[in-house]
Formats: structure tokens, C-alpha cells, sequence
């Protein structure tokens, strides 16, 4: 099966902005009030700085910029409350040489106070989110999904993740895709960490094997080494 590349990262970056300001509602069946947006100059350089880049992969990764127009309107966590004053997304960094089918983006998030995102975080961890990311998954590949590929979601649940920075968090969904000759798995990781007053995520999709399998076989970073990367860049933003 050929490279999905503009199926998955239309699928995937939409529900990353899990929380993000702006109007509109969440996925259907959760509802909330979307969070407030104030810029503030200093707050967005530091967002800026917390992506990971393609400094941080093998050479063998490509890089693409992001589609700053690309639909981010799928949100799951409710942002009551709330004021984002930086927000940014990483270029979309993906390895489709050798057999390989793995995607990833990041985004950072600076809030007006350390309360702020520690009460994201928390909302992040409901029972509630995990729904709706996969109806927001779902959502979006039937609204942009390439002609002859169909994603269909077997399961979503908490993920593990590595004990970095002041919290972190991960959900994953695990896909079968299906193309006019074969259906295999893939699996969705969204990686998450607060440092402070900022929240990173990172989305990690791969075919055929959860990322970390693929990454002991061509050995690139893990889940667990960037993970650690996005805590190092947010504390490094936070000290600047």
C-alpha cells in the first residue's frame, strides 16, 4: 500500500488541537466551551521553540511545512476558563523510505498561568477524551479521506508514557486501512507533556506496528526519546 500521506496527516492534525481557542464545538456527543486566544509576543516565541524539528530525527526523515490552513476544528478537551497566549505547530516530519509509513507532528501550547495548564492536563486525563478523539479521528478521514482508502478505528485507550517533564500522558488508536488489495493495522500515539505553564503533544502514526517497534528496527528515536526532547525543549523555552 502506497504512502498515505495527505489521508493521515488530514486526519491526524485536525484532532491534535485538542483544547485550542477559537469558536465552534467539540466532537459530537462533547460538547464545552472552546479556550480564549491572547498572543502575547515573548509566550509565542517560546511556543515556537518547543516543536520538535527535523534536527531532532535521523537524516532519513523528510520534513514538510505545516498547512496552516488545514482544518483544526476537532477538539476534546474543554478549555472553560482558559487563555492560550502561544501556540504552535511543528513542521510535519515523516520516513516513507525502506517500507516505512511514519508520520509525526508536534504542537506547543503556552497558557497565561501555570494553574491554567495544569487544569488542562487534568481535563485532558477524562475518561470522555479518549471518545471523542476517536469520533474526531473518524470524522475527519470520512470528510478527507483519499478515494479507494478507509480507515476504521478498533480501538482507543490511554497510552503509557515516559516520565518526563512535570506531566505526561498519551492516548492511542489502533486502525485497520484498508486499500483495493489489502487491510493492515496501523496505530495512532498522541503523545502529551506540561512543563510549567506550556503543554506539548505530539501525534506519531505507523503502519503495520506500534511506533516504537519500528523504531528498534531502523533505530530511530523512541516514544520515550522524544518525549524527553519535547520536556528538554519546553524547560529550555521556559529559561530563555
Amino acid at each position: 500500500m502506497r504512502a498515505m500521506n495527505s489521508t493521515v496527516l488530514m486526519c491526524v492534525t485536525g484532532v491534535l488541537v485538542l483544547g485550542a481557542g477559537g469558536g465552534g464545538s467539540g466532537a459530537a456527543n462533547h460538547s464545552f466551551t472552546s479556550m480564549a486566544t491572547a498572543i502575547d509576543p515573548s509566550d509565542q516565541a517560546r511556543a515556537e521553540a518547543m516543536v520538535i524539528t527535523s534536527a531532532d530525527l535521523p537524516a532519513a526523515w523528510t520534513s514538510t511545512p505545516d498547512d496552516a490552513e488545514r482544518n483544526r476544528d476537532a477538539r476534546c478537551v474543554d478549555g472553560s476558563g482558559l487563555t492560550e497566549s502561544g501556540r504552535a505547530f511543528s513542521d510535519v516530519l515523516a520516513r516513507t523510505d525502506a517500507g516505512y509509513d511514519i508520520h509525526m507532528q508536534s504542537q506547543a501550547t503556552v497558557f497565561e498561568s501555570e494553574d491554567q495548564a495544569r487544569t488542562w492536563f487534568a481535563r485532558l486525563r477524562d475518561d470522555a477524551v479518549v471518545a471523542c478523539v476517536r469520533r474526531a479521528f473518524n470524522d475527519e478521514q470520512k470528510r478527507d479521506a483519499d478515494a479507494g482508502i478507509r480507515f476504521d478505528v478498533t480501538g482507543a485507550g490511554n497510552l503509557p508514557v515516559a516520565n518526563v517533564g512535570d506531566e505526561s500522558t498519551g492516548i492511542r488508536l489502533t486502525i485497520d486501512v484498508t486499500g483495493p488489495a489489502q487491510t493492515i493495522p496501523a496505530y495512532l500515539d498522541y503523545i502529551f507533556v506540561r512543563v510549567g505553564d506550556a503543554t506539548s503533544g505530539m501525534i506519531l502514526f505507523d503502519v503495520r506496528q506500534p511506533f516504537d517497534e519500528t523504531e528498534t528496527m531502523s533505530g530511530s528515536p523512541t516514544t520515550a526519546d522524544l518525549a524527553a526532547v519535547l520536556a528538554d525543549r519546553m524547560e529550555s523555552a521556559r529559561r530563555s
